[in-house]
């Protein structure tokens, strides 16, 4: 095998590995169990934002220099500060780290005893994690290498079986826009977030590697990326399709973890519930504890050194450890405005950096994403109707309605697909960099 190909291979399933989140496999059951007979639809949709936008967002960091800084600095480098500062809130304390023990106790405990309450089951992860992530230990990667291919098979088995003994027929779902169901279900993997970050340990291997010129360094970052986003086609769309032929079969009220418990537990039986359970748990850990050291590590460099990696952790998993018992259906609940702002920019300059060379200068940069912010911003506002009337009942408040915003963000070109932000962005864009581009050229003419 020549050392090229192999590279590729390596890398792609690396990258595959690492957006492999466990967590990310309760979402397309659900979508194909809402959808049925759409689900392909929605899957498409479900691919942009879930699979094919993180997978450029590898490569268009690579282009731009293998960093946030270079990635989102073009825009500001305070902009680049305070935009990759909410990332690794998003993907660390506020979201995706007490989203991993929750779905640890729904998946991993809770079907096997009603004794342990999600408090201790949370103490018990949290003090797991605390060790290993101020003591780092090889223990972790040994059993994160066997957990994956575990986790791998007992997905293939579902997917398999499900193809060629669905566990129902696909009924016609109520008249929806599927599309657009996919489109901001995929937000929920947060991988686009996550891209920001593996971005720099993948291209700091492929250098390692010897792939030291931006030719071959970008075509082997590109090559891997294909390798992980066919790996994630195979994995999402199987789930989904399984979670489609399950839609009559279900009550529509089913929450995700449920739902591929129960998945697996009807092709399976008891063992393949067992074996599913233990894998996510696991895999849930150890996604937890990387990403708890990621939190240290960001956060230590960004306040200078000035407080400790260990001080840092120990407040990321207090944290987490609180947020991670309001459960899995309510974390994903609160994630959605802040995916909502963060995930349309995100997609901005992933397109703007693979096209920088076309870009005349950075104020097409700072246009673009205060148009595309505009529209995000609102739409995150609009969909906190839920959590702000939960908390205005607390202190017996009249519940308020975004419905007017939400319906006016709805009339504007091309929300039926999910990019109601994009002719804002591109109007931004041209007006900014026009104006800017023009200033900057007399003030250097003077």
């Amino acid at each position: 095998m020549k050392k090229g190909f192999r590279d590729c291979i390596i890398v792609g399933f690396a990258l595959f590995a690492m957006f492999f989140g466990a967590g990310n496999l309760i979402f397309p059951p659900l979508l194909g169990f809402m959808t049925s007979g759409k689900w392909f639809i929605t899957f498409i949709a479900f691919s942009i934002t879930g699979i094919c936008i993180p997978i450029l967002s590898i490569f268009s960091m690579g282009k731009a220099g293998g960093d946030i800084q270079h990635f989102a600095g073009k825009v500001h480098p305070v902009f680049a500060d305070v935009f990759g500062t909410v990332i690794m809130l998003g993907i660390g304390p506020l979201l995706a780290i007490p989203r991993t023990a929750a779905t640890t106790y729904e998946i991993g405990v809770l079907p096997f005893s009603i004794a342990i309450s999600p408090v201790i089951s949370s103490i018990i992860f949290f003090t797991i994690v605390l060790i290993f992530s101020i003591k780092p230990s090889k223990v972790i990667d040994t059993i994160g290498k066997y957990l994956t291919p575990m986790l791998i098979i007992v997905l293939a088995a579902i997917v398999i079986r499900a193809f060629i003994a669905p566990l129902g027929p696909l009924e016609n779902p109520s008249p929806q826009n599927f599309f657009l169901k996919g489109f901001l279900e995929g937000y929920q993997t947060m991988d686009v977030l996550a891209a920001m970050l593996f971005a720099t340990i993948i291209i700091n291997n492929i250098k390692e590697r010897g792939y030291s010129d931006r030719k071959s360094l970008l075509k082997v970052n590109l090559s891997a990326g294909l390798i992980a986003a066919v790996g994630l086609l195979l994995v999402y769309g199987g789930l989904l399709h399984a979670g489609a032929s399950a839609s009559q079969v279900f009550p529509k009220d089913i929450s995700r973890t449920a739902l591929l418990i129960n998945i697996c537990a009807s092709l399976w039986g008891n063992t393949g519930k067992i074996i599913l359970s233990l894998s996510i748990a696991f895999a849930c850990l150890t996604t937890a504890i990387g990403l708890t050291a990621t939190a240290g590590h960001f956060f230590k460099r960004l306040f200078h050194n000035r407080v400790s990696y260990e001080a840092i952790v120990i407040v990321v998993s207090v944290f987490s450890c609180w947020l991670a018992n309001y459960g899995v259906e309510n974390i994903i609940r609160y994630s959605v405005p802040l995916l909502e702002a963060l995930y349309p920019v995100c997609i901005l300059l992933t397109i703007m950096n693979l096209f920088d060379e076309y870009i005349p200068n950075r104020y097409y940069y700072v246009g673009g994403t205060v148009g595309t912010l505009l529209v995000s911003c609102l739409q995150a506002f609009a969909s906190t109707e839920g959590i702000v009337n939960d908390f205005l009942r607390l202190f017996g408040a009249n519940p308020v309605s975004f419905g007017g915003l939400a319906a006016l963000l709805q009339k504007l070109p091309l929300s039926s697909i999910g990019v109601a932000w994009l002719i804002p962005a591109v109007i931004g864009a041209v007006i900014f960099g026009l104006v800017g581009g023009k200033n900057k050229a007399i003030k250097q003419s003077a």
